[in-house]
């Protein structure tokens, strides 16, 4: 509705309706006329996010209004249903049909009283397609799993909790839900009442599915009780195992609630033509209990992959490539929000959902292509190889093996919108409400990802488990509390919780790792300061040793010092003798300058006599020394000169004292005066 209440596409069909022609825009308005056209028009009530329609509109059609079928017609419609399908079982069983319709309605009539549609639950919208899933859930029972009215009785209040109860998105609902059932029950079946509302409540095929995916072996898919969450926890495991072996591997915590939404999913994909649509903020394990409900079923998986300019071509593109994976088996096709490029991508979804196909997605020669891949298949049935034939055939096919698995935020307006915008979002799938995580599963999650921390010692993983789920939901009732009093949204998810435990367990890894580090430094520093202690009392006791060698040394030094002393002392007083001696000697050494120069000058004078003297001595022979010997008493000159020359022994042999009696036997000597004259004066 526009600003000023008008519908812009309901006035351009009334102008349509009214004038039979209208204008192309894209070629200067050129007017188009329309002949032999019949309108036929179909529409609900107003509420529930339907507008009124503009009565001038209205006023174009003769209206028919479609009551809805009588609770007695409803009745004899479903019991007859039941009761076909219920004919080969036993008396026990089959005679519950009548009773099983009649509690259905009466708890379908008071779900539309009790919870109409609001804008806040725009999904609330129970109609004949709700009471048909029930009906169909039931039909997949055999002989063999429902053999008493105990385990019908049982399978019905699963089916009613997962058509009904799925979708509702508050703890209020689901307690007026759950009392209206068990009313109903204990009415009706008091003496196994409790039996029957015995809680968890799981019902599915995928008893056998872990051997029919490792041994390929044969897997009847037998729809019955599957008893607790440990039964189905062991199957899914096993599972999620090979899941990971074959395909990227998930890291998946399957508690309670994710087994529970897993057994979901699994039902409504295993039904011909079953879709879902999962609701929940990011992080609730949407995608990943998908893609593993798909493995579990053995089914193909497709999700498209947005790139740089992906746009309307492009994802018609790979809707293509999605029904030719259905021409060869079942296929699950997830389409998150994050998927929506374009809101037109979501028209294409919503026809998928309502009619099985695309309008004009294939081209003629695309069409013959795909109806060759089921040819054989159509020959088998008796089917007639018409192109017409053949084509309906695929559709067919294709809608039966298409499972449409959206997964939605609920967020904003922006779900609501689309659902009002695309009804078939809502009227066309099984809506599974995710809710936050309880305190038990928060708990697992973070118990699984701390498992292979080793650095945490095991008395303290219970309790940071624990303050990891305090912190959380103290956080959560927080944005609670800030939602109603400041009318703001603050969104607490799991993936912030899954978040929070990937940086715990990053910041912990970081800080042991710094602390081994710091460990390992520190065992450095001990190590090195263990080698200094050891090589100190080393050399301690080297110095020991060496200390007794220097007491001893220091006892010699201090006796060296003291005769160092003494001598010094000495010497000092022996420097001052000699400078005492270097004052004489140098005021000798100038009386000997003087008298070296005297001596030097009486030399001077002396040579002269002492050559002539030499020369004399050459004159003298062998007749004048014996002239001098015969001399009884010589005169004194010759007695002076005699003794001088004996004083000077020229033979070596002379004695002076013994006169001139000594100078004559010097003078006899047979070489006197050959030594004379060879003597160094």
């Amino acid at each position: 509705v526009d600003t000023y209440g008008t519908q812009q596409p309901i006035a351009l069909l009334l102008f349509l309706i009214s004038r039979n022609f209208m204008y192309d825009y894209k070629k200067d308005l050129d007017v188009r006329t329309y002949r032999d056209m019949n309108y036929i028009g179909a529409m609900g009530p107003p509420g529930g996010g339907r507008n009124p329609v503009d009565p001038r509109l209205v006023q174009k059609f003769s209206v028919f209004n479609m009551t809805p079928p009588t609770e007695m017609v409803l009745g004899n419609i479903f019991e007859a249903i039941l009761k076909a399908y219920l004919e080969p079982f036993g008396s026990g069983v089959k005679d519950e049909a009548k009773k099983l319709t009649k509690m259905t309605l009466d708890l379908y009539t008071t779900l539309m009283e009790k919870l109409p549609a609001t804008p806040s639950k725009f999904h609330y919208i129970f109609n004949l397609r709700d009471l048909g899933r029930v009906y169909q859930g039931i039909c997949q029972t055999t002989e063999d799993k429902c053999v008493d009215r105990k385990s019908l009785v049982r399978l019905w209040k699963h089916e009613i909790d997962r058509v009904f109860g799925d979708r509702l998105i508050s703890d209020e609902d689901l307690k007026l839900l759950d009392g209206l059932v068990a009313k109903l029950v204990k009415n009706a079946y008091g003496q196994f009442a409790d039996s029957v509302l015995q809680q968890p409540c799981l019902f599915g095929d995928f008893e056998l599915a872990a051997q029919r995916l490792v041994e390929d072996a044969e897997d009847p898919r037998l729809y019955g009780d599957m008893g607790t969450f440990v039964n189905v926890r062991g199957i899914f495991d096993e599972i999620l195992e090979l899941y990971n072996a074959e395909k990227k591997p998930m890291t998946l915590v399957l508690f309670e609630m994710a087994l529970t939404h897993l057994t979901r999913i699994h039902r409504l994909i295993r039904m011909p033509g079953g879709h879902a649509m999962l609701v929940g903020v990011g992080g609730s394990g949407k995608q990943s209990l998908s893609k593993l409900a798909t493995f579990s079923c053995g089914y193909s998986f497709f999700e498209v992959s947005l790139t740089r300019g992906y746009g309307e071509t492009e994802f018609r593109e790979d809707l293509k490539e999605l029904f030719k994976m259905l021409a060869t088996g079942p296929t699950s096709f997830l389409f998150t929000d994050a998927h929506v490029a374009e809101e037109s991508f979501l028209e294409n979804v919503n026809n998928i959902l309502s009619t099985g196909m695309v309008p004009a997605l294939f081209a003629s020669d695309e069409k013959d292509a795909l109806c060759s891949l089921i040819r054989e298949e159509a020959s088998k049935k008796g089917i007639i190889e018409t192109p017409d034939n053949l084509w309906k055939y695929f559709l067919g096919v294709a809608k039966n093996n298409l499972h449409v698995i959206l997964a939605m935020s609920p967020s904003g307006e922006t779900l609501r919108v689309r659902c009002r915008n695309f009804p078939g979002l809502v009227s066309s799938t099984t809506i599974d409400w995710f809710f936050k995580w309880p305190d038990e599963a928060l708990k697992k999650v973070s118990e699984f990802f701390l498992q292979d921390e080793s650095s945490i010692p095991n008395q303290f993983r219970d309790p940071i488990s624990s303050h990891m789920v305090l912190a959380h939901t103290s956080v959560m009732e927080k944005a609670e509390k800030y939602k109603e009093e400041l009318r703001r949204y603050y969104y607490v998810t799991p993936k912030n919780y899954l978040d929070f435990i990937a940086n715990y367990r990053q910041l912990l890894r970081s800080n042991f790792k710094k602390s081994d580090l710091s460990i390992r430094r520190l065992g450095g520093g001990l190590a090195k300061l263990e080698d200094a202690a050891t090589a100190v009392d080393k050399m301690s006791a080297e110095l020991a040793a060496a200390k007794k060698i220097v007491d001893a040394k220091t006892v010699d030094v201090k006796a060296l010092i003291l005769n160092i002393e003494e001598s010094t002392k000495v010497a000092n007083e022996n420097q001052i003798i000699a400078d005492a001696k270097s004052k004489d000697l140098a005021a000798q050494a100038i009386v000997i300058a003087v008298e070296k120069e005297k001596a030097e000058e009486a030399l001077g004078e002396a040579l002269p006599a002492l050559e002539a003297a030499a020369e004399a001595l050459r004159n003298i022979n062998k007749d004048d020394i014996n002239e001098l010997k015969s001399f009884a008493n010589p005169p004194k000159a010759v007695n002076a000169v005699t003794m001088c020359v004996q004083y000077l022994k020229p033979t070596g042999k002379e004695n002076p004292s013994a006169g001139w009696a000594g100078a004559k036997v010097m003078m006899g000597q047979g070489n006197f005066l050959h030594c004379l004259m060879t003597n160094q004066l």
